[in-house]
């Protein structure tokens, strides 16, 4: 199985500034290194808990359908298509309602087939799943990308930009944590677990 973004966020869930503001940095001498470490706390927090937190559109391909495929990022927004390879490898699309229901309301959000799903070819890629996930941006002029993303999560990379700022080595002898625990328990709270 395989995940790849085909349109990447509109931008990042905290802005520098308030990641600066958060470490008490006031000149904008690192702004760039902030962006960078901001970008790099969203992944961290994106990977621990499953979650996309600006919308992102990904396609999963998997070599064959399982009984239940369990999207890998929530919350689902949409799915836009489901499609397999049959064993010449032609690509066929399934339909919403007719071959196959969604379970928008499951974390993570689940596709099963109405009856069974179809034979597929031996690829790498016979099926295919191609969905939108991440929170919806706000109602604002203009809207914020990041206006529903929970604040723990925006608390999390905060804290996690502001911790990799003050500690650039490797590994802290003061402090053996891949993490601060607290960033850990952020994060506890917002995983979706399967």
């Amino acid at each position: 199985m395989a995940l790849e973004i085909c349109a990447a966020p509109e931008g990042l869930p905290v802005s520098v500034e308030e990641a600066k503001a958060f470490a008490r940095v006031e000149h904008d001498a690192d702004d760039e290194l902030f962006e960078t470490l901001v970008a790099a706390a969203r992944d961290h927090v994106e990977q621990a808990v499953a979650r996309t937190l600006v919308q992102t559109t990904y396609k999963w391909t998997a070599r064959c359908f399982p009984d239940l495929v369990h999207l890998p990022r929530s919350p689902l927004v949409s799915v836009q298509y489901v499609k397999y390879r049959d064993r010449e490898g032609d690509l066929h699309s399934l339909v919403a309602d007719t071959d196959y229901l969604i379970d928008y309301a499951a974390e993570p959000a689940t596709i099963e087939p109405v009856r069974s799903w179809p034979m597929t070819g031996d690829f790498p890629d016979a099926v295919q799943v191609r969905f939108i996930a991440g929170y919806a941006p706000d109602d604002g002029s203009p809207p914020d990308p990041a206006g529903n993303v929970p604040a723990r999560a925006k608390v999390a990379i905060k804290a996690l930009a502001a911790h990799w700022y003050e500690q650039r080595e490797p590994v802290a002898l003061t402090q053996p944590h891949e993490i601060p625990y607290h960033v850990a328990r952020l994060l506890n709270g917002l995983k979706v677990w399967r």
